[in-house]
């Protein structure tokens, strides 16, 4: 037998709550502080689809049939009473422990009591930097609902000679992108931070350089390498670039100038990042990081591109 919520003489439990649960009966959707952008690690309900910051709800909270419950990863239950309706009383039913999206059944009605909040690091902003090439698995944080992202591209490597009169191409730079992002909390996303080319050797033209990016997100591509030659001038690599809206390309590499003694093409800056390598007479220099393009050599090596990089902050 179903136990009157106050007595065994069906006390009117609308003595008063009357209006209030006069108007869940008539379906209408009482309001309640919200925001359409959730801070970052700020534990949150979600009701009919709708975010409420799980501090700025006033408990007890009621909820009408057919509405639905839900919560973010930072709440990690909620204490719910149930009642069923019958004529203008509230019959207690059940009390329910909320832990996935729920939907108030048919003739009942819900009565929020308290919610189980997830400890929450007090850090507001972080972020991470990649820059070994390599793939890595970025696991988005709890509470997380964005995150921006940098990437560099690798970069070319150096064309080299092997003659005095031969000036190999310099590498070009690594492209640049940056971007905001939604994602989903405790989700995994692939990173990939892109190698520099390799340098060029005895007249071999360099590497071209690899792409770097986070998930399908945003990408940046590597630049390509310099022309490698043998007594002659070598042209410099092109410059990479990227998948995202906000961009700069690389530079591309200088052509080599032959002659005895020459100078090998420098290398392309990264985008937003490293400078190319210098030419000399000689093996050409490196990239710098991230992103630079090796420098072309005049009776030797090519330099070798530097490695891309990528960056993520929440």
């Amino acid at each position: 037998m179903k136990k009157n919520v106050f007595n065994s003489k069906r006390q009117n439990y609308f003595a008063t709550f009357t209006s209030y649960i006069g108007l869940l009966l008539m379906g209408a959707t009482c309001s309640f502080w919200s925001t359409t952008a959730n801070a970052q690690c700020q534990p949150y309900i979600m009701i009919d689809g709708n975010a409420t910051s799980a501090t700025g709800i006033s408990l007890p909270y009621w909820l009408r049939e057919g509405q639905v419950l839900s919560m973010n990863s930072s709440v990690t239950s909620i204490s719910v009473i149930e009642f069923s309706i019958d004529a203008n009383s509230l019959l207690f039913e059940q009390v329910l422990n909320i832990t996935s999206s729920s939907t108030v059944p048919t003739g009942r009605v819900w009565k929020i009591e308290s919610l189980s909040k997830q400890p929450i690091n007090g850090t507001i902003q972080a972020s991470v930097t990649f820059n070994t090439p390599g793939t890595y698995t970025f696991t988005v944080p709890v509470c997380t609902n964005y995150i921006c992202a940098e990437v560099w591209g690798g970069g070319g490597g150096g064309g080299g000679t092997s003659n005095y009169y031969g000036a190999g191409g310099g590498g070009g730079g690594g492209g640049y992108g940056t971007g905001c992002f939604v994602v989903t909390p405790n989700s995994d996303i692939t990173v990939t931070v892109g190698s520099g080319g390799a340098k060029g050797v005895s007249g071999g033209s360099g590497g071209s350089g690899n792409q770097s990016s986070v998930g399908a997100l945003i990408s940046a591509t590597g630049g390509t390498g310099g022309i490698g030659v043998y007594d002659s001038s070598g042209t410099g690599g092109t410059g990479g670039t990227s998948t995202a809206s906000v961009k700069i390309e690389g530079r591309n590499g200088d052509s080599g100038t032959p002659g005895n003694c020459g100078k090998g093409g420098n290398g392309g800056a990264g985008g937003n990042g490293g400078a190319g390598g210098n030419g000399t007479c000689g093996s050409g220099g490196a990239g710098n990081a991230p992103g630079g393009g090796g420098a072309g050599g005049n009776n030797g090596s090519g330099g070798a591109g530097a490695s891309g990089q990528v960056k993520i902050s929440w």
